[in-house]
């Protein structure tokens, strides 16, 4: 389910869903940082298998929606997660103190 884009980058197909009517595919793109913690960009539909890998990558520490269209499986995401994680939408000003470079 995960498509490994470099040492500590993911991209998740998800399902196509439908926007005013017209068909639109979900992605996500996954991130390991430096603290061994998951960065998770647009959550796509968060099925079993999807998961299984991440649970495997490491812990979720965030999740970022870039807008109210990204946010359609946030509400899952927290849930599953049991919110142990840090949600922004891309609309808040605040910003994060995360380290983006892959640990070695």
């Amino acid at each position: 389910m995960l498509e490994k884009i470099h040492d500590a980058l993911w991209l998740a197909e998800g399902e196509i869903v439908s926007w005013y009517g017209y068909p639109y595919p979900t992605r996500s793109v996954v991130a390991r940082l430096k603290s061994g913690g998951l960065w998770v960009w647009s959550p796509i539909e968060l099925v079993p298998d999807l998961r299984a890998e991440l649970d495997r990558l490491g812990p979720v520490r965030h999740l970022v929606s870039p807008n109210k269209f990204h946010h359609l499986y946030l509400q899952d995401w927290n849930a599953g997660y049991d919110g142990q994680q840090n949600r922004r939408s891309m609309s808040s000003q605040t910003a994060l103190p995360i380290d983006f470079r892959a640990r070695p």
